[in-house]
């Protein structure tokens, strides 16, 4: 699904359908939270995809938009690379 949201970053449609995409991601992470900790920061985690920038000058408007790009594609990359949940059996 990470994979998916990356390659959809490509078109000029994408903060309305990858941040989708990348929530429901998310969501699947959900079934390994094992902390309150963890449930905090994952349901942090989702108002920042959906974020909308709201009517701002130019200059604030793209360092937002910068900030929830690097944001989406670092989640997207955590999701690939992080690996089994410690409690699968190979």
């Amino acid at each position: 699904m990470a994979l998916l949201v990356l390659a959809a970053m490509q078109s000029p449609f994408c903060p309305a359908y990858a941040a989708i995409a990348l929530l429901w991601a998310t969501t699947l992470l959900s079934v390994e939270v094992r902390r309150p900790r963890d449930a905090v920061l994952l349901i942090a985690l989702w108002p920042a995809i959906l974020l909308v920038p709201p009517t701002m000058a130019h200059g604030p408007q793209a360092v937002l938009s910068i900030a929830h790009t690097a944001l989406t594609i670092g989640v997207c990359v955590w999701l690939v690379l992080r690996g089994p949940p410690a409690h699968a059996v190979p």
